[in-house]
């Protein structure tokens, strides 16, 4: 749907804390946007583009068992 030409955007709820633990690197695995590394436990996945890499997206794993167990709660649960 649009609104003035625009499209609109839902907001969905980040039930796996994807946005403290996602960010975007250039093809040279320098830092663009999201979180800030802050660990060698980075794991990368490439971002290909005509079969050339063209950057990395970056997921910190989550360490705090807190964050895990909530994590774990909510991709368990189910919409009626």
């Amino acid at each position: 749907e649009t609104q003035n030409g625009k499209k609109r955007f839902i907001a969905l709820p980040d039930r796996l804390g994807l946005s403290s633990r996602l960010s975007l690197y250039d093809a040279r695995h320098q830092f663009v946007v999201g979180e800030p590394p802050s660990s060698d436990q980075m794991s990368f996945r490439p971002i290909i583009l005509n079969n050339q890499v063209v950057g990395y997206l970056g997921l910190k794993p989550v360490l705090d068992k807190e964050d895990a167990l909530s994590i774990n709660f909510f991709s368990n649960q189910k919409r009626y």
